[in-house]
């Protein structure tokens, strides 16, 4: 546990709110944690489901997709609701230091990186030989091999209900991050269109440098 990260956010959240203009952080708000502090950049965060949504849920894990993969590259969520998953940590592509809703500059990376991929940082991909519509997944493009179109790897961080949710943009299409149940746990998955295959993922975000329960090895 780091003993100053509690202050320094409280700090942060301070400074955001008093010196910035009234009107900007009224537009922008920030990104809170389940203390109620602002997401740091860097900082390791769980990601864990804040509704049901007619699915229970844990934490967010890596699993096999497509046929003779040799590394674990799918983003999925856990079927047992009592694992935090693997932490992640969110950067600012722009650089700075805070996190606000609606702006499309978040990076997702795990903490950890499998040895056998090249990077722990969210991608969404798309290949209609090995899954029917886009998810979420890590590594590289040679990580996947065969016909895996790249896609995107900034998101939005956006309000919905008593959380929050991920949110991806292509082609002049906004595509909310749902889940999609696979034989390893619920992919994190999206298209274009409503489908009652698709579960939302409301979510908030528990600070991994102060709480730990159980997370999957």
């Amino acid at each position: 546990m780091n003993p100053t990260l509690p202050t320094t956010l409280s700090f942060l959240f301070f400074a955001l709110t008093t010196y910035f203009p009234l009107a900007f952080t009224q537009v922008n708000k920030l990104v809170q944690d389940t203390d109620g502090n602002p997401l740091g950049p860097g900082y390791k965060y769980y990601i864990s489901q804040t509704t049901t949504s007619g699915q229970e849920g844990g934490g967010l894990m890596l699993g096999y997709s497509g046929t003779g993969q040799s590394c674990a590259l799918t983003v999925l969520q856990e079927f047992c609701e009592d694992h935090d998953g693997l932490p992640v940590r969110f950067n600012v592509t722009n650089g700075g230091f805070a996190i606000f809703e609606d702006e499309f500059n978040i990076e997702i990376e795990f903490v950890n990186k499998p040895k056998c991929a090249q990077s722990s940082k969210w991608m969404v991909v798309e290949n209609f030989d090995n899954f029917h519509t886009k998810w979420i997944t890590i590594g590289s493009l040679e990580d996947h091999g065969g016909n895996t179109k790249f896609i995107d790897s900034v998101f939005k961080i956006k309000k919905q209900g008593k959380g929050y949710k991920f949110v991806f943009y292509s082609e002049q299409t906004t595509y909310d991050v749902k889940r999609f149940n696979d034989v390893n746990g619920r992919r994190l998955a999206a298209n274009g269109f409503a489908s009652s295959r698709y579960h939302p993922f409301e979510v908030e975000f528990v600070n991994a440098e102060i709480y730990r329960r159980r997370s999957v090895v």
